[in-house]
C-alpha cells in the first residue's frame, strides 16, 4: 500500500513477452522496469553509465557518422550519441516496441531523440538485425543489457562479439557494458575473454559503479585537445558529461582504466561465452543478490594502466 500511495506510474504497457512501465517514486528516482524488475534509471549512477556507453565510443572515433544502438532502456545512450555533430544515421534496435512509451517519459535526459529525423527504428532483436543487415557502422554500442537478463546471455556470446566486429566500418568502435554487480570476478574474466577475441585494440573505463569496455580493430589514439573541444562545443555533450562528474577531457580520462594489455592479462584465463556452452546464461543468476561491486573493482584495479601512451603527443608550439 505504501508502494502504492507514493509511486506514480508514468506509463505502464504490456507487450508480447514484457509488461514495460516507467515509475517515478515521490522524492525519489525514476526507473524503467522490465516485468516489475527496474532496469534503469535517472539517478546519478545509471545517468553516468548510460552517458557513458553513448558519449565514449563516439568521442573516440574520430568521424562517427552511422550509429547503430542495440536496445532503448530510457533512451540516454541513444540520445547521447544522436547529438553528436557528426551523426548523420543513426538506427535503433528495439524487440519491444512498447519501451518507446518508457522512453518518452525520460526526455528531459534523452535529448528528445525518439522525435530525431535521423533516427530509424527497427522493432527486432539486436543480433537479428546484424545477422540480417549488410549495412556496416562506425559506432555500434548499446543500452545496458545485464546478463542475467531474460533473453540477454546470447548478447555476451563470442558469436555475437564477432558478428558486430564485422559490421564495423573501417577505424569503427564497439562499446559494450561491463556491469560490475551482482557478476563474480569469473563471469567479469569470461565477458572480457569473449570479448576480446574479436578486437584487436581494446579499453576499459571504470565509472561510478559499472564498467564499460570499447573495441576496434584500429589503434586508439587520443587527441586530448581535440577532446576537450568536442566536450565542450556542442551543449548537449557537454550538459549530459557534466552532470555526471565528466565535463572536461581531465575528467573524462580519469575514468579510463586499462588498454589491450591489460585486458587480456585480466581475461586470459576466462571462460569463453559461446552460444553453445551458455556460460554466463547459467552461471551470473548465482550472483545475484550478492554484495560483489567492491571485490570486482577493486580486482579490476589491479589491471590499471597507464594512459600515456593511448595520447597523441602535444606538439610544442
Amino acid at each position: 500500500r505504501d508502494a502504492v500511495e507514493n509511486t506514480d506510474v508514468l506509463s505502464y504497457h504490456e507487450g508480447v513477452d514484457s509488461i514495460i512501465s516507467s515509475i517515478k517514486s515521490k522524492g525519489g528516482d525514476q526507473a524503467v522496469l522490465v516485468n516489475g524488475k527496474a532496469v534503469a534509471s535517472d539517478s546519478l549512477n545509471d545517468q553516468q553509465c548510460q552517458f557513458t556507453l553513448g558519449h565514449l565510443p563516439l568521442l573516440l572515433h574520430k568521424n562517427p557518422r552511422k550509429v547503430l544502438v542495440v536496445g532503448l532502456g530510457t533512451g540516454m545512450t541513444l540520445g547521447a550519441t544522436a547529438v553528436h555533430p557528426s551523426v548523420e544515421e543513426l538506427t535503433l534496435a528495439e524487440i519491444e516496441p512498447n519501451v518507446v512509451f518508457a522512453a518518452k517519459t525520460f526526455e528531459r535526459y534523452n535529448h528528445h531523440v525518439l522525435d530525431n529525423p535521423k533516427l530509424k527504428i527497427i522493432h527486432t532483436d539486436g543480433r537479428n538485425f546484424l545477422m540480417t543487415t549488410r549495412n556496416k557502422f562506425d559506432v555500434i554500442t548499446a543500452d545496458p543489457i545485464h546478463p542475467w537478463t531474460q533473453g540477454s546471455g546470447y548478447l555476451y556470446t563470442t558469436e555475437y562479439f564477432k558478428l558486430a566486429s564485422e559490421h564495423l566500418l573501417p577505424g569503427g568502435i564497439m562499446c559494450q557494458w561491463l556491469p560490475i554487480y551482482e557478476l563474480s570476478v569469473d563471469d567479469l574474466k569470461s565477458v572480457v575473454a569473449t570479448f576480446t577475441r574479436h578486437f584487436k585494440h581494446t579499453m576499459t573505463w571504470l565509472t561510478f559503479y559499472d564498467a564499460e569496455i570499447i573495441g576496434s580493430n584500429s589503434p586508439f589514439v587520443i587527441d586530448e585537445a581535440e577532446l576537450q573541444r568536442k566536450i565542450v562545443a556542442v551543449p548537449g555533450i557537454f550538459s549530459d558529461l557534466s552532470r555526471v562528474s565528466m565535463g572536461s577531457a581531465t575528467d573524462f580520462l580519469g575514468y579510463f582504466l586499462t588498454g589491450t594489455e591489460g585486458m587480456r592479462s585480466f581475461g586470459s584465463n576466462g571462460t569463453v561465452n559461446t552460444d553453445d556452452n551458455l556460460y554466463l546464461e547459467f552461471s551470473s543468476p548465482l550472483s545475484i543478490g550478492k554484495n560483489v561491486m567492491m571485490t570486482n573493482a577493486s580486482v579490476l584495479a589491479k589491471y590499471r594502466e597507464n594512459i600515456l601512451p593511448y595520447l597523441q603527443p602535444a606538439v610544442e608550439r
